[in-house]
């Protein structure tokens, strides 16, 4: 077998791929808002409180009143929401019930989400808020405020006892009609802010009890919410679904944001505006690229880029964006050469967007084409542009930010298709470390890199190191109730590879089966090839050919240039391969070994490990077609291969020795055969399970060369 792949959890453009969310109860003492909605005192690291949750949620009320994401200038001030949109009138309290709830200063918040609520209700029936300064005339207005019909009347007899002129009367009824314009244009933050206020009250302590409620759970009650509180009012509707859809991107949840988003671009259809519904056609695409749905991704922001080009002034980066995100979806569909096209103009409104300078946007952009590059094979320019990508972001953001993080994360992908493991791990290291400063460890963006080190980590060699690692992930899915997503079926195979590597195949066949049967109800997932092949490889490895057989002779459908979709084609070649040979169909067995070679050349060099476990291959058919000294060669080119590229101690190094010593030990060279088990003996132990063939092999040779 060769390859066991551990897929890599999806880096995007803009963002780390945040796959399912893992939080299910946040812990009293951890920060339970997403990065994007961190406080200050979060930010530097220090003790949080009631009072970080109470600044997340003045952002998350920020963000639907002033219709896009907070941002704080240098002193940690918010903008006023009503200062940062034109679409509707926000009412002055609002500012300062959202400035109270982020200040700078914790003590200065509100003491729990409960109070902000209830300062949201004061406004909503008139009366004073605790965020307002204690004044005469503001009460008075409020007073007014809540009487309005009485004080009108009373407000017209003084007048009509007075003057009784037809100006005052005109003036009157002019004040009238401001009002109800004012209520009307009013009408949309109202509806928001009573949204908000139930949104908010679940997380009370009157609701939630002493338990702190975790934010996935409080946004899904959110997301229930707006259909019913918010229906015929389908404007408002669209822009809390987009605001939704946003946060559960910030949670991990891309499935859900995809929905979320999908309903707020259907809205936007019938009552928005085609500018409104690019965007978020944009960010659903975005959200079903990250969650290992580019097939469904591209059509959706294809649509997204037309009617971005529809406009009469193209916005530079809403384009840049949009396509540099088709891009990646055209490439993971299958057609990178496509997708270089793409990015070309994703460059070019980048450099516009950037001033015609090579900024962020650039940046951004750049290593999105990386990845591109490496599914065309062109690793060099791959690495080149990664690197480029992460000085600029460097240059232009600070060294951990999340642009930063994305761009190196991009350019570990590439490292690992140069076979640079080591190095590979080192950036993934540092990255884990980084961002666990300021995150849980049960965080989605933690089960995404811890995913991706431990990748690297096995590709090593260190098959226990990184088990421990991929158990860890597959234990918080589950936790956390995400077993029908693909970060779980990307988990679940990672570590049925692992566990097969070890020899433990009842638990490789268990979990690789769960692993398909989940995957095939969602028709869109891009490794339902992967897992079948799997799924065959690892019951042929058990001894169950019959079974296997359906699952490794299907043909890999799919673009002929896709990097992916050659490396499952050159897998299934290999497999076949090996199948043949235990069903003792020996020619047809090196036919295939040979095909298998043919499509490795054209995508590795000849020292890449998947060479060596050809090489490995080809050595058992010329060994079992009685060719003994040319299985010797090709075994010992396979070991110096593997170890090279894998590790001396790794397992499939180990494997290949093995078979090695029991050739050399067939062909009456004892001493040589006793060297390599001297080396082979001491490792089975850490690396196999106790009931894997290898060690079964190792001792029947050990008796075998004692007795001689």
């Amino acid at each position: 077998a060769v390859g066991h792949p551990v897929f890599r959890l999806r880096i995007d453009t803009m963002h780390f791929f945040r796959l399912g969310n893992t939080v299910a109860d946040a812990e009293p003492g951890l920060p339970w808002f997403p990065p994007a909605y961190a406080s200050p005192e979060q930010r530097r690291g220090e003790a949080v409180s009631t009072a970080t949750d109470v600044y997340g949620l003045g952002l998350l009320l920020f963000e639907v009143l002033a219709e896009r994401p907070p941002s704080a200038d240098p002193s940690e001030r918010l903008p006023k929401p009503s200062r940062t949109t034109t679409q509707h009138r926000i009412p002055g309290e609002l500012d300062l019930i959202v400035a109270k709830a982020t200040h700078a200063e914790p003590e200065r918040r509100y003491v729990s989400a409960a109070a902000l609520a209830d300062d949201l209700q004061r406004h909503l029936r008139g009366r004073p808020v605790h965020a307002a300064p204690d004044r005469l005339h503001y009460r008075v207005a409020k007073f007014v405020g809540r009487h309005r019909l009485a004080t009108a009347a009373i407000a017209a007899a003084i007048v009509m006892a007075i003057l009784f002129t037809w100006r005052l009367a005109n003036e009157r009824d002019r004040a009238l009609r401001a009002e109800t314009e004012a209520r009307q244009q009013s009408a949309t933050a109202e509806r928001v802010v009573d949204y908000l206020v139930s949104l908010f009250h679940s997380a009370s302590p009157e609701e939630a009890g002493t338990k702190p409620i975790a934010p996935r759970e409080l946004v899904d009650r959110g997301r229930k919410e707006i259909d019913s509180r918010l229906a015929g009012s389908p404007v408002q509707q669209a822009r809390l679904l987009g605001a939704i859809g946003k946060i559960y991107l910030e949670l991990g949840a891309p499935e859900a944001a995809a929905e979320s988003l999908g309903g707020a671009a259907d809205l936007e259809r019938e009552h928005g505006t085609p500018a409104r519904r690019a965007a978020y056609l944009a960010d659903q695409g975005y959200a079903l690229n990250i969650a290992e749905q580019p097939a469904s991704a591209e059509p959706v922001l294809r649509d997204s880029v037309a009617e971005l080009e529809k406009q009469p002034q193209k916005d530079p980066k809403a384009m840049a964006d949009a396509l540099s995100t088709l891009a990646l979806s055209e490439a993971r569909n299958g057609n990178p050469q496509t997708a270089l096209g793409t990015l070309e103009r994703a460059l070019d409104y980048a450099r516009q967007s950037d001033g015609g300078a090579e900024g962020i946007r650039v940046g951004q952009s750049l290593y999105a084409l990386a990845e591109v590059q490496m599914r065309l094979g062109k690793l060099d320019e791959a690495e080149k542009n990664a690197r480029h990508s992460i000085e600029l972001l460097r240059a232009k953001t600070a060294e951990g930010s999340p642009e930063v993080i994305a761009a190196i994360g991009f350019l570990t992908e590439v490292y690992e298709q140069q076979g640079r493991y080591a190095e590979g791990e080192a950036l993934l290291r540092q990255m884990l470390a980084v961002r666990l400063k300021t995150l849980a460890p049960d965080s989605a963006w933690a089960i995404t890199v811890r995913n991706n080190l431990a990748q690297a980590i096995q590709l090593q060699g260190r098959i226990v190191e990184a088990t421990s690692l991929l158990r860890e992930n597959v234990d918080y899915l589950r936790a956390a109730g995400q077993r029908d997503t693909a970060s779980y079926f990307i988990s679940c195979n990672n570590l049925a590879s692992l566990l097969e590597q070890a020899g433990d195949y009842a638990s490789s066949i268990e979990l690789f089966d769960e692993t398909l049967k989940r995957a095939a109800q969602h028709e869109s997932d891009p490794h339902m090839a992967t897992y079948r092949q799997n799924l065959g490889r690892s019951l042929m490895l058990a001894g169950k050919l019959d079974a296997a057989w359906p699952y490794l002779s299907r043909d890999i459908e799919g673009g002929a240039d896709s990097l992916d979709l050659n490396i499952e084609r050159g897998r299934r070649l290999v497999h076949l391969a090996e199948w043949m040979r235990r069903s003792g169909r020996l020619d047809e067995a090196m036919r295939y070994t040979e095909q298998a070679g043919a499509q490795f050349a054209a995508l590795y060099p000849a020292d890449h490990p998947r060479q060596g476990a050809v090489a490995r291959t080809r050595a058992l058919v010329l060994r079992d077609q009685g060719h003994a000294v040319d299985a010797e060669a090709e075994l010992r080119r396979a070991v110096q291969i593997l170890a090279a590229g894998i590790g001396k101690d790794a397992n499939a190094t180990l494997e290949a020795e093995l078979q090695l010593a029991q050739l050399l030990a067939a062909r009456g060279r004892i001493d040589e055969a006793q060297s390599l088990m001297a080396h082979i003996g001491p490792l089975l132990g850490v690396r196999f399970v106790e009931t894997a063939p290898a060690r079964r092999q190792f001792g029947d040779l050990q008796r075998k060369l004692d007795a001689s």
